[in-house]
């Protein structure tokens, strides 16, 4: 398989937090770097 995109992102949005995720790196030989927060709402 063909890998196309090298860095994404997701987020989680919840009542209380907001959780934010990025994943980094080249997919096809190491696993991509991994940065996750987590932020209040208020």
């Amino acid at each position: 398989m063909e890998v196309m995109i090298e860095t994404c992102c997701g987020i989680d949005v919840h009542q209380k937090t907001i959780v934010c995720c990025i994943l980094d790196g080249p997919l096809d030989t190491n696993r991509p770097k991994k940065i996750q927060k987590t932020f209040g709402t208020r």
